[in-house]
This record gives C-alpha cells, sequence and structure tokens, in this order.
C-alpha cells in the first residue's frame, strides 16, 4: 500500500516540475534571446518480486530524468534601437563584466555613460577591435562607440569602371572645360560622355566632380579583309 501511495505521490511530483517549466516557457515569451525547456521523464525501476515465473521488477513510480534547453532558431522582431541585435543561426554574443567573460543569445543593448554597448546587467559587449586605419585585429575587446570627430579622410583617387559607345564620333571642336565659371562644360558637343562622382577634401566636405570622356580618333578596323566585315 505504502509503495502504491510513493507512485502516485513521484508522480503527481514529476508532473508538478514539467507544469513549473511550461509556466517558465510561458511567463519567459517577450524576455529577449530566451531559450524555452522540455521535461524527460524516467520511470524508477527498483523493486523486485519473486513468484512463480521467476523474478520480476515493479516500477516505484517514476522521476524527472532531465529539463534540457530547446536552442531553436527564434523569430525576429522589429525593434526602434539601432543597438539590438539578433544573431540568425549559430552563435553568442560576448559580454563582460571586467573580470570574466560570458556568452549570450540576448542581443538588447545600450550606451553608457562611456560610449560602451552594454546589454541589461550593464555586461559590455566585446569583439575584435579595429586599429586606427580601419583593419580588424585579432585582440577581443569592449565595443565603444566614441563620440570624438575623425580626422578627414580625403579622397585620393578615383576610379571608373564603364563601357562607352564606339558608335561615337570624334568631336569637331576642341573640349571647353568651362568658358562662364560654372563648372560646367558650355557646349555638349565639345565631348562625348560625362558622369559625377562625389569625393572628399581635406575638411571632409563632399564635392561633387563631373568627369568628361572625349573620343580622340576613329575606330580601328579589327575585321581585317573578312568577308563577314561587308
Amino acid at each position: 500500500m505504502l509503495t502504491a501511495l510513493y507512485s502516485a505521490i513521484s508522480g503527481l511530483s514529476a508532473n508538478g516540475i514539467a507544469l513549473s517549466v511550461i509556466g517558465d516557457n510561458v511567463a519567459n515569451m517577450n524576455t529577449v534571446g530566451f531559450k524555452g525547456s522540455r521535461v524527460a521523464f524516467g520511470d524508477v525501476l527498483s523493486q523486485t518480486i519473486t513468484g512463480i515465473a521467476g523474478n520480476s521488477q515493479v516500477g516505484r513510480g517514476v522521476m524527472v530524468s532531465a529539463v534540457t534547453p530547446l536552442f531553436t532558431q527564434g523569430s525576429f522582431e522589429t525593434s526602434a534601437s539601432a543597438l539590438d541585435m539578433a544573431i540568425d543561426g549559430e552563435g553568442f554574443f560576448i559580454v563582460s563584466n571586467g573580470t570574466g567573460r560570458f556568452y549570450t543569445r540576448a542581443g538588447q543593448f545600450t550606451l553608457d555613460k562611456d560610449g560602451k554597448i552594454v546589454n541589461p546587467d550593464g555586461y559590455a559587449l566585446q569583439g575584435y577591435l579595429a586599429d586606427a586605419s580601419g583593419n580588424v585585429t585579432g585582440t577581443i575587446g569592449d565595443m565603444v562607440i566614441s563620440t570624438q570627430q575623425a580626422a578627414a579622410n580625403p579622397t585620393s583617387q578615383v576610379n571608373f569602371t564603364i563601357n562607352l559607345d564606339a558608335r561615337e564620333s570624334v568631336p569637331s571642336a576642341a573640349f571647353t572645360l568651362d568658358s562662364n565659371g560654372d563648372g560646367i562644360s558650355d557646349d555638349p558637343a565639345n565631348y562625348n560622355f560625362s558622369t559625377q562622382i562625389t569625393v572628399y577634401d581635406s575638411q571632409g566636405n563632399a564635392r561633387e566632380i563631373t568627369a568628361y570622356f572625349v573620343k580622340t580618333a576613329t575606330n580601328g578596323n579589327q575585321c581585317l579583309d573578312s568577308p563577314l566585315c561587308a
């Protein structure tokens, strides 16, 4: 009789734990980065009885063998903060409290008074740091958004990747860049093509530069004596 009572109580206890886990999953449905858990049950085999057919085992009830987290991909939500982040796939954010490093999937971050990106517990987000030239190094440190203005980096070289129309004719008039001082070529007949590109001066100011392309010679005959060019 006592064994039967114990088995029944173990069932109530184990299922009570399962309900607690389910309740915790529901309670944290709006917790950023939360991973739900599930309960694994196991039967208790500890009593052996002897009968005509030999020895038999009688279960003594049920127990909770494990509570395991479910590391499945969560859904993404729109946030009003530019520092809120989410991980698509595997991986963790690295955060530090100054004495140790920890890993989390919760990407709810803000800025503290020192410009560090921190989570709600005040742990600083860490990552690979960049040097003064912007090259990423192998050193891991706190991510800091500096409020100091960086020195301007003027444009030193411009590369064009274009395909000009070979059917254009050589302009009859000499190219005139600017006769009236407005920075624009006065006569479109002086050039074949133009395009604008934004460059930056030593003060960091954006400047619109116009590049003009002028055909200087007729196309060479690439067909030679082939009848296909007739």
